[in-house]
């Protein structure tokens, strides 16, 4: 009968930790469940818009010029890279920019038509075709690499910017200071004969005579931003590439 005891509790605690090494096996698929529910909110909650909308990251346009020159110097050597470095003014305009897939061959054009002219810093000519040189460039380099469509704008609204720009950048050299961009007119040349020109404005067809020895750095189909006084004097205080045509100025 002690036997016969002594089997019975041997069996009895057998079941007992056969019972207790299961428990947890049951228990994990349930905390695995709550987990998944506490890590998972429903979808619906969340707007498709936001699950959708690329990161803004602004400065972004600049990393990416960056990349470009350390792509350039890794494949073409450090003199490429060290002439392209002129495209930081492109970065230092692009700063609000904040995804890089969003940008379109119309503010490339804004630019290099509008911004350039206005606020671009360059030290020479050579600067400035150095610029329109890496633009193209690295617009090649962004529709390679970035899956984007801007280097066929250097055949379509952009072409011939090699030769305008430089010579608009040697222009605003005799330009009149003006306190606001605002300030002014928006007129575009439509002939110049010494140091008279024919402009068209808003208001029309109108003559003016150039206050400053401007006549041998313009062109027609030049645009500019100045004021007519009294007595017909021409006061520029910006002067844009004909490839600034098709631009509303803000």
């Amino acid at each position: 009968d002690a036997e016969s005891d002594r089997a019975e509790s041997d069996r009895a605690e057998s079941d007992r930790a056969e019972s207790d090494r299961a428990e947890p096996d049951r228990a994990e698929p349930d905390r695995a469940e709550q987990d998944q529910g506490e890590d998972d909110p429903d979808e619906s909650d969340t707007p498709l818009e936001e699950v959708e909308q690329a990161p803004d990251f602004p400065g972004v346009v600049g990393a990416m010029v960056e990349e470009y020159l350390w792509d350039s110097e890794r494949e073409h050597g450090p003199a490429l890279a060290k002439r392209h470095q002129v495209l930081r003014e492109f970065a230092r305009w692009g700063q609000p920019i904040g995804v890089f897939e969003n940008l379109t061959a119309k503010q490339l054009q804004v630019f290099a038509c509008i911004w350039l002219p206005e606020w671009g810093q360059f030290q020479s000519t050579q600067d400035v075709q150095l610029l329109v040189e890496a633009l193209r460039s690295f617009c090649a380099w962004a529709d390679a690499n970035h899956q984007l469509e801007l280097r066929a704008v250097f055949e379509t609204s952009l072409s011939g910017l090699d030769d305008s720009l430089p010579r608009i950048w040697s222009a605003n050299l005799l330009r009149e200071p003006s306190a606001e961009p605002t300030t002014g007119q928006l007129f575009q040349i439509d002939a110049i004969q010494g140091q008279d020109v024919s402009l068209t404005g808003a208001k029309g067809p109108i003559q003016a005579r150039l206050c400053h020895d401007f006549a041998h750095r313009l062109r027609p189909r030049d645009r500019l931003r100045g004021a007519v006084d009294a007595h017909g004097g021409l006061h520029i205080y910006c002067v844009y590439p004909p490839q600034s045509a098709s631009l509303e100025r803000a």
